[in-house]
């Protein structure tokens, strides 16, 4: 998995406790959009209110390597 996927699930995690994925994604790998240069990623709390955590992405040697190992 992309290190910033790690990062925002475990920041979710940090700030909700146990989470899940949204609508009818299985993982929480597979919970991201990307948009204009941001990743958003969405998620349930154990309540099943909808979140986001959102990053901006730099395109880097390591990110474009990172992305052509998870294909």
């Amino acid at each position: 998995m992309i290190e910033f996927k790690r990062q925002l699930i475990a920041a979710a995690r940090a700030e909700h406790g146990e989470i899940f994925p949204c609508g009818n994604r299985t993982s929480l790998a597979d919970s991201f959009t990307y948009n204009s240069g941001q990743a958003l990623f969405w998620f349930k709390t154990g309540s099943s209110s909808s979140n986001t955590k959102i990053t901006s992405l730099k395109i880097t040697d390591q990110n474009i390597r990172e992305a052509e190992e998870a294909m």
